[in-house]
């Protein structure tokens, strides 16, 4: 079994294939709905046994998702006996894939996702000034003092004033920008500026997750693919852009590439090894998106999406960067970053 950050335990009545949660559903809570020839069937909870409506949940091979419902049920049908690996996720909670056996009479599945720790939402703002500018408070709305701003791509970074006050000036692009501060939780968010015109952003941090040195090897990892690429062969892509794109993550990865892509092409979660589907992430779930292209960059496009431009860039020879898992085919390597 594959986890997102901490872990996800999920329990089935059927055969668990490969299973090494960290945590476990304890007894209770809702009872499994009825199998289903041909299908899997089941239901979400969290660690409170409190059912979830609308995770989403699918197989990649044969393609199929569904949502649950007001009873955190679901059906995956038309499937015959065999092994199939199901990924869930919301956002609020860790995300999980685990293996399940359908037999002669159908799959039972049963999953208890974690409640992932939230801070306040971030706000982005237009601004007249150019360049990049804001607040930095924590959870009790007060400003803080000494928090770190970093840009990464840009090589700009700065600290908050005595009023929690900072100003960068960052050129027309999107960006991933990196808030932090000791004792609390590091903040990522993407950020468009504009040629036009600037932006403002108020992050209220929270309290230091307990996986915070893994948290910041993945940003690590980021502002280092960033720094080792060049503009014709990746994109970063801002939640902005995809919203005004009018197309799914695929078709917004097919625009880089300048080709049609595979229908499964899979991203990893939040810089992590964990992957889903493009098709099974709903765009606006999506902070930031980040494309790299594999193979020769003779055909490598300028702009990513209707409404927003930003160039494609690329991983130079020797760069210290890691990749998703190889997907092969006509699959770019893609980072998606979920909103939290």
């Amino acid at each position: 079994m594959t986890t997102h950050r901490a872990g996800v335990l999920a329990i089935t009545i059927a055969t668990i294939v490969a299973s090494d949660a960290i945590a476990q559903c304890t007894p209770g809570g809702p009872a499994n709905p009825t199998a289903l020839k041909r299908a899997i069937v089941g239901i979400v909870m969290d660690t409170a046994h409190q059912v979830l409506e609308n995770v989403t949940v699918g197989i990649k091979s044969p393609r199929r998702q569904a949502k649950t419902n007001a009873q955190g049920r679901f059906t995956l049908s038309d499937l015959d006996t065999g092994t199939y690996e199901i990924s869930v996720y919301r956002i609020g909670y860790e995300t999980a894939k685990q293996s399940y056996v359908v037999t002669d009479s159908g799959g039972l599945a049963r999953f208890c996702l974690i409640p992932e720790p939230r801070a306040l939402p971030s706000m982005v703002t237009s601004a007249m000034r150019p360049g990049l500018s804001g607040v930095i408070g924590d959870s009790n709305y007060k400003a803080l003092e000494g928090v770190e701003v970093r840009v990464l791509g840009a090589g700009l970074h700065a600290l908050t004033d005595t009023a929690g006050q900072f100003y960068l000036p960052v050129k027309k692009g999107t960006y991933p920008v990196q808030v932090s501060k000791a004792g609390y939780a590091r903040e990522l968010l993407s950020v468009t500026i504009p040629d036009d015109s600037g932006r403002q952003i108020a992050v209220w941090l929270g309290s230091a997750v307990a996986n915070a040195n893994a948290v910041a090897a993945r940003l690590e990892e980021m502002h280092q693919r960033v720094l080792w690429s060049r503009p014709n062969r990746s994109a970063l892509i801002s939640a902005e852009q995809i919203a005004r794109s009018g197309s799914d993550l695929n078709g917004v990865a097919g625009v880089m590439a300048r080709a049609a892509i595979k229908s499964d092409c899979e991203a990893a979660i939040d810089g992590t090894s964990f992957t889903l589907p493009l098709y099974m992430i709903d765009k606006a779930d999506v902070l930031l998106m980040e494309v790299y292209l594999q193979g020769s960059a003779r055909d490598a496009p300028t702009s990513i999406a209707p409404g927003g431009t930003q160039g494609a860039k690329t991983i130079s020879p020797g760069a210290r960067s890691t990749r998703p898992p190889a997907v092969g085919g006509m699959c770019p390597s893609v980072w998606v970053w979920l909103k939290r």
